[in-house]
C-alpha cells in the first residue's frame, strides 16, 4: 500500500507537469484527484517512512512548479490590492507578451501584493503624479524572492519590499525617477507621513544582473538587504543630484532632501564577541 501512494502522487504530479502552463492548474488538477489521493493516505499515514516520502514529493514539486511560474515570460505580479492612497491595476496579455499598468493618482501609495514577478516578455508601468509621487510595492504572503526579467517603467518612484528577496536578471530594464529594491519594510502610516526608515529581518538578498537606470535629474537608486550583490548596471543621470546607494543592516534610513538622496545612514546587525 505504501508504494501505491506513493506512485499515485507522482503519476499525479507529472501529469499536471507535463500539461500545466501555471501554477493554479497543477493545482485544480491536484483537487481533482483528492478523494482517490486521501483513501490510499488514510491506509498509509501510520507509516514514518510513507509521511516523508510524501512530504518529499510534495515539496519537489512546489519547487519545480515555482520554477515553472517564474520562467513563464509573460509572468506579472499578482493579487495588487491598494491599502493606502488611490492607484488602478489593469493588465493585458497575448501570447507573446503581457503589460500591467498601476495608475496612481495620490502623491504617496501602497498596494500589497501576493507575488511582485516580471517575465522577460512582461512589461509593468506605474503611471504617476510626478516625479516626487512614490508608490510602496509590498509582497505581503509567501516566501518566494520577486524576479524581476523584464521591464519596470515609472515617471516617479517606485519602492519593491519583499523580506524574501528580490533579483533582477539579466533582461530586466527597470527606469524610474527613483528605485528602492529591499528585503526590510516600513509601516504604512510611516510611509504616508514621508518617512523611510526601513527595518526587519528578511533573510533574502537583493540582486542585481540587469539594468537599473533613473530618469530624474535627483534620481536615485538604493539596494537594501542584509546581501546585495550587483552584477549588472546601476545608472544614475550625470550630475551631482543622482545617488546610487548599496546598504546591509537591520534598520536603514533614506536621508532626503527634498527629492533627492542625500545619505543612507544604517545600523548593522549586533557583533557575535
Amino acid at each position: 500500500m505504501k508504494t501505491n501512494v506513493v506512485t499515485f502522487l507522482i503519476e499525479t504530479y507529472q501529469f499536471s507537469l507535463r500539461s500545466a502552463r501555471d501554477v493554479s492548474l497543477f493545482f485544480s488538477s491536484t483537487q481533482r484527484h483528492f478523494h482517490r489521493a486521501q483513501n490510499l493516505i488514510s491506509a498509509a499515514m501510520h507509516s514514518k517512512k510513507f509521511r516523508t516520502d510524501f512530504l518529499v514529493i510534495l515539496l519537489i514539486g512546489s519547487q519545480k512548479h515555482f520554477a515553472i511560474a517564474q520562467n513563464n515570460p509573460n509572468t506579472l505580479p499578482s493579487g495588487g490590492k491598494v491599502v493606502a492612497g488611490s492607484a488602478t491595476i489593469s493588465q493585458t496579455s497575448n501570447a507573446t507578451s503581457a503589460t500591467m499598468n498601476v495608475n496612481q493618482t495620490s502623491q504617496r501609495a501602497v498596494i500589497n501584493w501576493d507575488s511582485f514577478n516580471v517575465g522577460s516578455n512582461a512589461q509593468v508601468n506605474f503611471n504617476q503624479p510626478n516625479s516626487s509621487a512614490v508608490i510602496l510595492n509590498r509582497v505581503s504572503t509567501g516566501a518566494s524572492p520577486s524576479v524581476i526579467d523584464g521591464a519596470l517603467r515609472a515617471n516617479g518612484q517606485v519602492v519593491l519590499v519583499n523580506p524574501n528577496g528580490v533579483t533582477f536578471g539579466k533582461g530586466a530594464q527597470i527606469n524610474a525617477a527613483g528605485v528602492v529594491a529591499t528585503t526590510m519594510d516600513m509601516a504604512n502610516r510611516d510611509f504616508m507621513e514621508g518617512k523611510s526608515t526601513c527595518a526587519g529581518n528578511g533573510k533574502g538578498k537583493v540582486h542585481n544582473k540587469g539594468t537599473i537606470s533613473t530618469n530624474d535629474p535627483n534620481g536615485y537608486i538604493a539596494l537594501l538587504a542584509p546581501e546585495v550583490r550587483n552584477e549588472g548596471y546601476l545608472l544614475a543621470q550625470k550630475g551631482a543630484n543622482n545617488t546610487i546607494a548599496m546598504a546591509a543592516g537591520e534598520q536603514i534610513t533614506l536621508d532626503f532632501r527634498g527629492d533627492r538622496l542625500i545619505g543612507c545612514p544604517w545600523i548593522s546587525p549586533p557583533t557575535t564577541p
